[in-house]
């Protein structure tokens, strides 16, 4: 059936006109909201007028506040690891707390007061001389213990017929 142009369709379903039910707690329609939002700036810029922001007064470290070299650290800590493991042998590596304590000293010595830890260091350094030598010692036990245990052909206590 054809309706003059312009005239609702009497039989399309939902149609007020048609005779069909409403729905009276439906939304009504409302129109689409803008994409953009206008009156904002770029993203990532503060607002305008105000200077550079600055942390609060008075926090920092305090004033006899000397900073600990970063190599008595490694010095003490590897120096520590390796007496533990000189048993393995590993002790051996020692040399490497006794040369991070050496240039941990001589840093120290250079700053002018600037810097602390200068008994890690040197408690560094007498650690990895005692895993070398702990580890030395070691070594030459177990060197000692294989040359000394050969093939055993001792028959003492053994019974044959």
């Amino acid at each position: 059936m054809s309706h003059p142009p312009g005239a609702s369709d009497p039989d399309a379903p939902g149609d007020p006109a048609a005779g069909a039910p409403v729905d009276p707690w439906a939304t009504p329609p409302y129109p689409q909201p803008p994409y953009a939002q206008p009156g904002y700036g770029p993203p990532g810029y503060g607002p305008p007028g105000y200077g550079p922001v600055y942390g609060p007064p008075g926090y920092g470290p305090h004033p006899g506040y000397r900073p600990t070299n970063a190599k008595a650290l490694a010095a003490l800590w590897s120096g520590v690891g390796l007496v533990v493991v000189s048993c393995c042998m590993l002790g051996i590596l020692g040399f490497i707390p006794v040369a991070l304590g050496v240039q941990a000293r001589n840093e120290i010595r250079a700053s002018g007061g600037q810097q602390s830890g200068d008994a890690l260091a040197l408690t560094g350094i007498a650690c990895g001389i005692l895993a070398m030598v702990l580890s030395l010692a070691v070594i030459a036990l177990v060197v000692a213990a294989v040359l000394n245990a050969g093939p055993s052909f001792d028959t003492y206590g053994s019974t044959s017929v």
